[in-house]
C-alpha cells in the first residue's frame, strides 16, 4: 500500500473505516474531496490491485485472508496512527506549555 499515491493510500485508509462496503459520496465527504478526486484514487488503487493479482495468478499464488480479516487488520493499524498521532499532539503541547511559561518568566 505505501507504494501507493498519498491520495490513493488516503482514500483506502478511509474506506476501510467505514467498512466492506461503501458509497462513493460519502467517502468523498468524509476525505473532504471531490467525488471525481475520490473515484480517481478508488479507480487507481482498482487498476493497481486487479493487474496484480492477475500477475500472481500466473504463478499459482492464491490468498486465504477474506475481505473482513484485512479489513479488521487496516482498522487495527489506523487505530495505531490515530493513537500515535493524538500521543505527538500531546507532546506538541507540552513543549509549547513549557516554552510558553519560559518565555513569561524570562526577564526583559
Amino acid at each position: 500500500m505505501q507504494k501507493l499515491p498519498a491520495a490513493t493510500q488516503q482514500v483506502l485508509k478511509l474506506a476501510s473505516c467505514i467498512g466492506s462496503r461503501f458509497d462513493s459520496e460519502v467517502l468523498a465527504i468524509i476525505g473532504e474531496q471531490s467525488i471525481e478526486e475520490t473515484a480517481n484514487a478508488l479507480v487507481d488503487a482498482i487498476l493497481r490491485v486487479t493487474l496484480g493479482l492477475e500477475a500472481l495468478k500466473l504463478f499459482g499464488v492464491t490468498f486465504p485472508y477474506t475481505n473482513e480479516e484485512v479489513q479488521a487488520a487496516i482498522a487495527i493499524d489506523n487505530v495505531r496512527l490515530y493513537q500515535e498521532a493524538q500521543q505527538a499532539q500531546k507532546t506538541a503541547e507540552r513543549a509549547l506549555e513549557r516554552i510558553a511559561t519560559s518565555f513569561l518568566e524570562y526577564p526583559f
